[in-house]
């Protein structure tokens, strides 16, 4: 049994985003039924390991406010507690670690959700050990979620502080 009694930091990556819908932006991708459906599903896995929240950051793109939405709304978190913030889109590792150090304050257990590669070096600064990648190199898939134990210390952005518990993927899930 996980121990939640400890700080945590949860990093998602947005959903599957469709890159041949017709908008001019990147930042206006909106999810696809696959990437919907992924994080539903690995949001429902985290309602079963009791991985709730206490608050949520995430990019304002539109792939990845659509995740943040369906997210809270499987964990019965009120769409309100929501924290958009534009510094995680495209953000590299350094923006992503002053992001972390404004939100953590006071937060028991967060989520980030946001984009890679940020993600992807956010995970690897702070893990104490080398994630695991998949079988084409990927770490941070879309729709995945890193769970970084803090153990009885606040949650922190200095490298190799957190324990890495959990790296969850979609096709984890079947």
């Amino acid at each position: 049994m996980t121990n939640h009694e400890n700080y945590h930091l949860l990093l998602m990556r947005h959903g599957k985003a469709d890159r041949d819908s017709g908008v001019k932006r990147d930042f206006d991708r909106q999810l696809t039924s696959r990437g919907r459906r992924d994080v539903g599903n690995i949001s429902r896995w985290m309602l079963l390991q009791q991985w709730i929240p206490d608050k949520i950051v995430s990019s304002p793109a539109q792939r990845t406010r659509e995740t943040a939405l369906l997210v809270a709304g499987e964990l019965q978190l009120n769409a309100d507690s929501i924290i958009w913030d534009s510094a995680i889109y495209n953000a590299s590792l350094d923006a992503l670690l002053k992001v972390l150090n404004k939100q953590f304050v006071q937060s028991h257990c967060l989520l980030l959700i946001g984009h890679n590669p940020g993600l992807d070096s956010l995970l690897t600064r702070l893990s104490r050990t080398v994630p695991p990648r998949t079988g084409a190199g990927k770490l941070m898939t879309t729709s995945a979620l890193g769970i970084l134990d803090y153990g009885n210390q606040p949650i922190e952005t200095g490298a190799k502080s957190a324990q890495l518990t959990q790296l969850l993927r979609p096709r984890d899930l079947g």
